[in-house]
C-alpha cells in the first residue's frame, strides 16, 4: 500500500474536517529536506484559532500554518507590490478552491469562467437550502453571501462592468445590476439578514433567502447585450 506524505495527511484531515472551507492549501520547501504547509481557511477567529491550536499540537514534525481569506489576500497584495518575497520556491499546491484561480483567462475562457462561477453560486444556495431544510438556519447565510460574491464576479467578469474576482466582491455589490428599474424590497431584507450581527434566521426565513438568491442568480446571469425581452424576464424572475 502507498505511505502518503504527512503534507498530503494533514491535507485530507483538514478537507474532511472543514469542507468547502478549505480553499487552498500547498507546500514549500522547508530547512533541510523538510517542507511548509500552509492553508488557507474560510473559518470565523475561534474556529480559526482551535485549528491553528490543533495543528501546533499534531505529532510527527509537520504541521500546517492556518491563516484566513483576508490574510491571504493580504499577503497576496503584499508580494506581488513587492513589499514581501516568498521563500521556498514556488509552492506545490494540494488543493485549492475555483475561486483562487491566480488569472483571469481572456476571450471565450473568460465566459466559462464566468459559467464556473454562476454554477458555484448554484451549488452553495441548494448546499443552502438542504442546510435550512435539514434544521441549520444559522449556516444559511455565510453560504449565500458566498453564493452572492460568485455571480456578482460572474456578472463583473462577462460584462466587463468591474475587476472580477469572487475574493474581492461584496454581496452588497447586488444592488449595482439589480438598478434601480428592478423590485429591491426583497433585496434589501437578504442583504439586511446576510449583514454581521443580523443574528441566525428561523427555518422558515432561512429557505425563504435562499430562494431569493436562486431567483437572483437566474435573473441576472450576466449578458453583455441583453434586449428588451431578456430584461423583461429578468424582471419577471425578480417578482416571481
Amino acid at each position: 500500500p502507498r505511505i502518503s506524505p504527512p503534507e498530503e495527511v494533514i491535507a485530507a484531515d483538514l478537507r474532511e474536517r472543514h469542507g468547502e472551507s478549505v480553499l487552498r492549501i500547498e507546500v514549500r520547501a522547508g530547512p533541510g529536506d523538510g517542507v511548509r504547509v500552509l492553508a488557507v481557511l474560510d473559518l470565523g477567529p475561534d474556529a480559526l484559532a482551535a485549528e491553528a491550536e490543533r495543528q501546533r499540537s499534531r505529532d510527527g514534525g509537520v504541521q500546517a500554518e492556518v491563516i484566513d481569506r483576508a490574510t491571504w489576500l493580504a499577503l497576496r497584495r503584499l508580494v506581488s507590490s513587492g513589499i514581501m518575497g516568498v521563500v521556498g520556491g514556488a509552492p506545490r499546491v494540494l488543493h485549492t478552491a475555483a475561486e483562487f484561480a491566480s488569472d483571469t483567462p481572456p476571450g471565450d475562457a473568460s465566459t466559462a469562467q464566468a459559467a464556473e462561477w454562476r454554477g458555484e453560486a448554484e451549488r452553495t444556495v441548494r448546499m443552502a437550502g438542504v442546510l435550512a431544510a435539514g434544521g441549520f438556519p444559522e449556516e444559511v447565510p455565510p453560504l449565500l453571501a458566498k453564493a452572492l460574491r460568485h455571480i456578482v464576479a460572474a456578472r463583473q467578469l462577462a460584462t466587463g462592468e468591474g475587476p472580477a474576482d469572487p475574493l474581492l466582491s461584496d454581496p452588497e455589490q447586488i444592488r449595482a445590476f439589480v438598478g434601480s428599474s428592478l423590485p429591491t424590497t426583497n433585496v434589501e431584507a437578504l442583504l439586511q439578514a446576510l449583514r454581521l450581527g443580523a443574528g441566525a434566521p428561523t427555518v422558515t426565513d432561512a429557505a425563504d433567502l435562499a430562494r431569493t438568491v436562486d431567483r437572483l442568480i437566474t435573473a441576472l446571469w450576466p449578458d453583455p447585450t441583453p434586449t428588451a425581452v431578456d430584461r423583461a424576464t429578468s424582471r419577471d424572475a425578480l417578482v416571481a
